[in-house]
């Protein structure tokens, strides 16, 4: 039986270099947070769930991994497809790209510059090693990254061009709305 697959924005950090909340940003008369939205839809995805916005993190200021540990706990018995809401070069057809690699490898998947976006083939597997990485002392351990190198993990080829950029500072955003690259 396969997990139903949902889709996770990560919208739940603190924005301090860019000085407002990102998933606030308005790009094509939607904010980011909606965009992002529309991108997992187009994807594919019909339940789409926001960090920091539908599910409070159970470890508090400890990063987005925080944020995968809170929707994973609420439906562990899913696939999951994360995106930060700071990327929105990010386009349907690489999004059908990493859900297959993950699907055809029954593995969690990623591209090989970026962790994310992410594709998690079962969240209840997952759950153990988030945890234990949440529950340690040193903060390095809080990253995704970290956490990926516990798991059986599939670094995909890259896609071409820019998509996997995020906007973290004012400067990247007009650049972005002016040249809709980064």
């Amino acid at each position: 039986m396969q997990f139903p697959l949902y889709g996770l924005i990560l919208n739940g950090g603190k924005s301090s270099r860019m000085g407002t909340a990102k998933g606030d940003l308005v790009v094509a008369d939607m904010t980011l947070q909606q965009y992002m939205t529309q991108l997992l839809h187009s994807a594919g995805i019909d339940n789409v769930v926001v960090s920091g916005v539908d599910v409070a993190d159970q470890f508090i200021e400890q990063g987005p991994l925080a944020g995968i540990e809170a929707v994973l706990s609420a439906k562990p018995n899913a696939r999951w497809l994360v995106v930060p809401v700071d990327m929105p070069l990010l386009d349907e057809a690489v999004l059908r790209q990493l859900i297959q690699h993950g699907e055809m490898a029954h593995t969690c998947a990623h591209f090989a510059r970026s962790v994310l976006p992410l594709y998690i083939a079962s969240g209840d597997e997952c759950l153990a090693n988030i945890r234990a990485c949440l529950k340690s002392n040193n903060h390095k351990h809080w990253s995704i990254r970290h956490w990926l190198a516990s798991e059986q993990c599939r670094a995909v080829a890259d896609p071409a061009g820019a998509v996997l950029g995020n906007i973290n500072t004012p400067e990247q955003w007009q650049q972005f709305l002016a040249n809709k690259t980064l």
